[in-house]
């Protein structure tokens, strides 16, 4: 012990020069480890399921540690008034009340003819996305914001069925600020809205786990099921007319798609080239356009 103190509080000082942490970055560590929750009330958090009293005897075991290696002062200065005065990236966005404002808007704007960009196509995109940030290990903040992306990402059909992800960008940044999303937070959301806009072009990991989740149904065993709807969505905007050429578009289309992510490239690629397959077999049998 009389060798490991001074190693410690040495290497502690090393660190602390060498990798200077920002102010926002340690928040948002701790915030990503779930430790970090300010507030003596015992409250369960709706995101994380941490109790707030879990953390306020984590940070005061981190002030009694400071007494005896002050060499880990610089690092871990984070009392629990610094923590009350700045708040945790994330802390004030009031999710589920966003979530309550677009799924009524959906649910009451959305028309009969949308049968699959519908509020259930909503849904499925939201249950995907929750599966891929639980799987990829996606933190709490970053996971609140593309369930928020997830929700908004096709609301633009409220008012048009073209360009759908830029009005739905607008209904985003009109209404997210009265649910204390900050700009930032909105500037992040939309660019996960607009990546979904085909052909997809996600430029970061949070946009291509919107993409993926998107069109997860492509790798999956009710592929047909859902592909039927958009199909009848197609035809009741004259956009398609005949199958052949639904079957033909569906060839093509996944042809050219990709998932992003490790995990739907692990759990829905080899689905997905089966249904190539057997898309592939009916085309076939068309005569030659």
């Amino acid at each position: 012990m009389v060798i490991a103190r001074p190693l410690l509080v040495l290497g502690c000082r090393v660190f602390v020069t060498f990798f200077p942490f920002s102010v926002q970055k340690c928040k948002k560590w701790f915030w990503g480890l779930n430790l970090m929750r300010t507030g003596t009330d015992g409250i369960r958090h709706p995101e994380t399921g941490l109790q707030t009293t879990y953390c306020f005897f984590f940070l005061l075991k981190i002030n009694y540690f400071l007494k005896f290696y002050p060499g880990c002062v610089r690092f871990f200065n984070f009392s629990l008034n610094y923590f009350a005065e700045y708040p945790i990236p994330g802390e004030t966005m009031n999710y589920h009340a966003a979530k309550a404002f677009i799924l009524d808007k959906l649910e009451q704007e959305l028309s009969d003819k949308l049968t699959y960009h519908g509020l259930h196509h909503t849904l499925d995109v939201l249950h995907a996305t929750e599966e891929l940030c639980r799987i990829e290990r996606i933190a709490p903040y970053e996971s609140m914001l593309l369930k928020t992306a997830a929700l908004f990402h096709d609301s633009g059909f409220t008012l048009d069925n073209k360009n759908h992800e830029e009005l739905g960008c607008q209904i985003a940044k009109a209404n997210l600020p009265l649910y204390d999303y900050s700009g930032e937070d909105i500037d992040l959301i939309c660019g996960m809205i607009m990546a979904t806009k085909i052909p997809q072009s996600p430029q970061n990991y949070l946009e291509a786990i919107l993409c993926d989740a998107d069109l997860d149904y492509l790798g999956r065993d009710d592929f047909h099921q859902i592909g039927a709807t958009l199909f009848e969505e197609l035809q009741a905007y004259n956009i398609l007319h005949h199958e052949e050429a639904w079957n033909r578009l569906q060839v093509n289309f996944l042809e050219k798609h990709t998932f992003f992510t490790r995990t739907n490239r692990l759990r829905r690629n080899r689905k997905k080239q089966f249904h190539l397959r057997e898309l592939k077999k009916v085309v076939a049998g068309y005569p030659n356009p």
